[in-house]
């Protein structure tokens, strides 16, 4: 008689039976990363242009006192300007207060500017003696037209020429 060999046999059973013992298998856990993440470092704004900023000063200034020189606006927005539309803008800026100073907040995006347009955008917070109001400003060109001026009081994108007196 001869003996077949049972060893490998044996081996294969033994290692199905301690498979069902175990139950179903076991998720692989990921172990947390040795450090944290490092917080992105947020972009800086860029810095405030003098020239930008007095140009903003002069032109809330004649928005205050109802005074709008058309011809250093772009033709399409100078065209916009009505008679009614300053004596509204001129009234509420006007319950601010004497203009004091202000504050240069970052760039503001131009939704309308067309690709490889020589337009920027400007967002300040306008600060007067009785109040303040945001103000976003677009210049054009290498003379710097405006090519959008409007005022808010909040901070947003989409400033109209509709300002509310808020305390500073």
């Amino acid at each position: 008689m001869r003996l077949r060999p049972v060893a490998p046999a044996l081996g294969v059973l033994c290692f199905l039976l301690a498979l069902a013992l175990a139950g179903p298998a076991a998720p692989l856990s990921v172990s947390a990363r040795p450090h944290a993440t490092p917080t992105p470092v947020p972009t800086p704004v860029p810095p405030e242009d003098p020239a930008v900023t007095a140009i903003a000063h002069r032109e809330f200034v004649a928005w205050q006192i109802g005074v709008v020189n058309k011809a250093r606006y772009t033709p399409d927005l100078a065209a916009a300007i009505t008679d009614d539309k300053v004596k509204q803008s001129s009234t509420a800026l006007a319950a601010l207060g004497t203009f004091e100073r202000s504050e240069y907040m970052g760039p503001a995006s131009i939704a309308d500017a067309e690709p490889g347009e020589d337009v920027h955008g400007y967002f300040y917070r306008m600060i007067c003696s009785e109040g303040a109001v945001y103000m976003k400003l677009a210049l054009s060109g290498p003379q710097n037209k405006v090519a959008f001026i409007g005022f808010n009081d909040k901070l947003h994108d989409d400033a109209e020429a509709t300002p509310v007196p808020t305390p500073h």
